[in-house]
């Protein structure tokens, strides 16, 4: 025998092939004929079967059995599968059932060996014969008897279901043998059916088809359970973030599936595929105990662990690894399949959490507010943090150790409400809750407290939260609520589609109407309430509003006609309340205030905001613990610290690193030190805000609250700070539109004076002169006297409009130039008060906007205002000066001064920040110096481009 065994096989059983009664194939492990002899050609009416898949003569996956039955050109075959020993080959053996070959005699032996439907149809569609469960299916659906010759396209069929049929059929003439799965329209039995289709052939002819039907509904039913068990597994997979595995101890190899490495988000080609590449990828500090339990898994036959494996050879990921050992064949040997589930998002949130976790406990000691946990149901503290002390003046210990310690400390108006707060507060709940707690000196003092955790131990109700002391922003707010409900608001709506117009009482009440007094709509209601000087100007606003979009609040300022004749000067903020689909404004509302009453009650107003404001901003920013040694590194900082300067925390950690203290603007740094050293020495907290350098260059506004701890004999300061350079910015335009708007309104008056009231008062002056000149000589004494005095007053009338008029607004700016307004303005000071004023300059008007000039006068008139009101001076002297690219303006007086140190510069008066916003509003700085005894000097540095 040669080496080659498989041609000497093939050998052998063509011998034996071509010597058998039998129809004989022989197939090799794909499926495909490799011998077939006469008679099997002769089945199939082909000599050419070798080379050929068997499935293109069978349908469905019959040949999987050892023994099964088929019909074969119309006939009845039994099929007997074998698997030669010592080769690939597997020899098929076709044997009749029946050895009559016509069907109408056959068929009827083999009726009762197939219980399902079986008929046998001509070439016209006639029924040849048919079994008992053919006949009794039919008749069923039919209502009616069948026979044979019957037409086999039965008319009650569906359209649709007719033509299924008639294709079946006509596949079969062709000589094509098909296995279809079809859903009946009417499920007599089962829903699902397969129906097999064969031609029946004589002489290589079609004369006809034979028909099997068979239901299997059951197999569809099953076989959809387990297409949806195995999607929702696969979705548990994809949701679980795993993949599967496999691993064979033998070769030392490893197969993955293919979504692998999209769950990794790593590349195909960094899998590892041998043991040793895939252990090198696993961190140094898991390879033990991951070869341990791949060792190990023949007696513990499974294993579940956490390790960390780089795919990339830069960054390691968590992954967990599940394995179990199968032996599925003994010559294969053990195998270890499992699941890989990229865990690194949630084992990184872990570490975060426990790390936050820390650092929560670190952040409790220095949070500005009580911290605690109490057991409700037995009424008793169980743990309170040490701002208790500061905030209520009771030590921990009483708060801890005392059982119903609380009643008797709630203010009387808020204890009922307390109560039903804690009876029914639940698991799971989370509130927030104002009230007062009795100080242990006496007062009351305001806590807004924030449920973090409620839980159910044994029974009891274990409450942890946190308590803020809101004692000073309450107050605020209800000063602010009070100011709020004296203001006289008014409140439109504005449908710009319909132009439906809607006023509110107060709007009716400020212009004297009743509601049924006024047009429904905008155009027709301006006609009667709007002055006449505004009204064309009024009438164009709607359409203005959708053309342009209001994307911000629109603020207008009018003039309204009150119902008995008199003006009212308004101001008007109007927002967008509704939009279409392509975001135009379809409905507006806005607010309306008489500022010809109220503007000083709006002055206060927004200086109660802004005090509200900025107690309501103590939100944290950067948590800190300092050494009161302010050149010493930090005991601990947020790491929010970097967004604050520009520099990380571990930049101020280090010896040699920053000093918080060096970032602090020069001109700020002996206001915060000294404030900080106070509260130190008072064993109280501080509020401070300064000027922070950044990295980047830029300067920043900070607010900064804090407190003192001692830790081991070491006094610490402990708090938060943050950056406000945004609120500083947004309060430096409200000024500087404030003092705009005050420009505006100082311009229309001083206009109004000098081309009305004082254009009159000339008027009658001349006209009285030429009375006095004609008349003079033919009155007596007496009444010329009088009538002399008369003129003089008139005189003094015209010269106090002027200068009026000018101290308003000067015109004299725009007429001759800023140095000869203030040396008119230090004459007319020279010759008011007793004080001496002294102009100095170099400089000449040349290249000075009038904007300029006027910001620069306007400070020069509050300054000398400000001396005037307070200072107590006998001398003051202003410079002008030009140096270089820069205007220098000085204003040194020798007054009494005062301390700045105890002023907090971001939040003076109107007179400095309006100086500083008018210094601010033409690119200069703003600087101001002032000792006790000693005067005050301010400073204020112009870019200048000269000609």
């Amino acid at each position: 025998m040669s080496n080659n065994t498989g041609i000497d096989h093939l050998a052998i059983y063509r011998e034996i092939f071509d010597h058998s009664s039998e129809s004989i194939m022989l197939l090799d492990e794909h499926g495909l004929i490799t011998l077939a002899n006469q008679s099997a050609r002769d089945l199939f009416e082909t000599e050419s079967l070798e080379g050929k898949p068997i499935t293109d003569f069978f349908i469905g996956e019959i040949l999987l059995n050892t023994n099964s039955e088929h019909i074969i050109n119309g006939f009845p075959y039994r099929i007997k599968a074998e698997v030669l020993s010592k080769s690939p080959f597997r020899s098929i053996h076709f044997t009749p059932l029946y050895q009559s070959p016509d069907p109408t005699k056959w068929f009827s032996d083999i009726s009762d060996f197939f219980p399902e439907p079986m008929w046998i149809i001509n070439k016209e569609y006639q029924l040849v014969n048919y079994n008992k469960a053919f006949k009794d299916d039919v008749e069923t659906f039919r209502k009616k008897t069948i026979k044979k010759g019957d037409n086999v396209l039965y008319p009650e069929y569906d359209p649709g279901y007719l033509k299924f049929w008639k294709n079946a059929y006509q596949h079969a003439f062709k000589g094509i043998e098909k296995k279809y799965n079809f859903e009946r329209p009417d499920p007599t039995n089962g829903k699902y059916y397969s129906l097999i289709v064969t031609p029946i052939k004589k002489k290589k002819t079609v004369i006809g088809a034979a028909c099997y039907t068979r239901d299997i509904s059951d197999f569809i039913t099953q076989n959809q359970k387990l297409e949806i068990h195995s999607q929702k597994l696969q979705k548990a997979f994809d949701m679980a973030l795993m993949a599967e595995w496999e691993y064979n101890f033998t070769t030392k190899t490893f197969w993955w599936i293919s979504k692998t490495p999209d769950l990794l988000k790593i590349r195909s080609e960094s899998l590892p595929v041998h043991w040793n590449s895939f252990i090198e990828l696993v961190h140094p500090d898991f390879k033990e105990r991951v070869i341990h339990s791949f060792d190990s898994i023949q007696s513990s036959n499974f294993f579940k662990i956490d390790v960390k494996m780089t795919f990339d050879k830069s960054h390691y990921i968590w992954v967990k690894l599940y394995g179990t050992g199968v032996e599925e064949n003994p010559k294969e040997g053990l195998k270890l399949i499992g699941i890989i589930q990229n865990i690194n998002s949630r084992k990184l949130a872990e570490l975060q959490l426990i790390e936050s976790e820390n650092r929560y406990r670190e952040l409790i000691g220095v949070a500005p507010a009580i911290i605690f946990q109490y057991n409700i149901t037995a009424d008793i503290g169980l743990f309170y943090s040490g701002k208790a002390k500061e905030i209520l003046g009771y030590t921990v210990e009483q708060l801890v150790r005392t059982k119903n310690f609380w009643p008797s400390k709630f203010h009387p108006d808020d204890k009922q409400r307390l109560i039903d707060h804690a009876m029914g507060i639940k698991p799971g709940d989370t509130r927030v809750i104002e009230y007062r707690i009795q100080h242990k000196d006496g007062h009351w003092v305001w806590l807004k407290e924030y449920s973090i955790d409620v839980k159910s131990i044994k029974g009891q109700t274990i409450y942890t939260g946190m308590a803020f002391d809101i004692t000073k922003e309450k107050e605020n707010k209800i000063r602010l609520n009070l100011a709020l409900e004296s203001a006289n608001l008014g409140v439109y709506e504005h449908d710009l589609i319909t132009d439906e117009f809607i006023m509110d009482d107060k709007l009716l009440a400020l212009v004297g109407y009743e509601r049924n007094e006024l047009p429904l709509t905008y155009q027709e209601i301006i006609k009667v309430i709007i002055h006449p000087d505004e009204q064309q100007r009024s009438e164009k606003i709607p359409k203005e509003a959708m053309e342009s979009g209001m994307s911000d609040i629109a603020v207008t300022y009018n003039k309204l006609l009150h119902k008995s004749g008199k003006t009212l000067f308004i101001e008007t903020y109007t927002i967008v309340s509704k939009r279409d689909p392509n975001n135009n404004p379809v409905e507006v509302i806005g607010t309306v205030v008489d500022i010809s009453e109220s503007k000083q009650q709006e002055f206060r107003l927004h200086e109660a905001n802004q005090s509200l404001q900025k107690i309501i901003e103590s939100v944290p920013g950067v948590v800190f613990r300092f050494p009161l040694d302010f050149t010493a590194c930090p005991d601990f900082v947020s790491d929010q610290i970097e967004n604050l300067t520009g520099y990380s925390a571990e930049e101020f950690y280090r010896e040699d690193g920053i000093k918080y203290v060096d970032l602090i603007n020069d001109h700020d740094l002996d206001l915060a030190t000294t404030e900080i050293y106070k509260a130190a020495e008072e064993n109280r907290g501080y509020e401070i805000s300064y000027r922070l350098n950044h990295r980047s260059g830029l300067i920043l506004w900070v607010w900064e609250r804090g407190g003192f701890v001692e830790i081991d004999g070491k006094i610490y300061i402990e708090g938060f700070m943050t950056d406000i350079t945004d609120k500083v910015r947004v309060e430096d335009r409200i000024i500087s539109a404030t003092l705009k708007a005050e420009d505006a309104e100082r311009s229309r008056i001083s206009r109004d004076i000098h081309d009305g009231l004082q254009q009159t008062l000339v008027s009658s002056l001349f006209t009285f002169q030429e009375l006095q000149t004609r008349v003079g000589p033919l009155i007596n004494d007496e009444l010329n006297n009088l009538f002399t005095n008369a003129l003089e007053t008139l005189q003094n009338g015209v010269a106090e409009t002027r200068l009026i008029a000018h101290s308003i607004m000067p015109k004299s700016i725009q007429d001759f130039g800023l140095i000869e307004t203030l040396e008119y303005m230090i004459e007319n000071l020279n010759r008011s008060s007793t004080t001496s004023f002294r102009l100095f300059h170099n400089l000449d008007d040349d290249n000075i906007s009038p904007a300029e000039a006027t910001s620069l006068y306007r400070i020069c008139q509050e300054a000398t205002n400000n001396i005037l009101k307070y200072a107590r001076s006998t001398e003051v002297e202003i410079q002008l000066m030009k140096h270089n690219n820069t205007i220098i303006l000085s204003i040194d007086d020798n007054g009494i001064g005062f301390d700045t140190k105890k002023t907090d510069m971001l939040f003076t008066g109107l007179g400095f920040s309006s100086m500083k916003s008018r210094a601010n509003a033409i690119s200069a700085t703003f600087e101001l110096h002032s000792i006790p005894g000693k005067g005050t000097s301010i400073i204020v540095e112009m870019p200048y481009e000269s000609n």
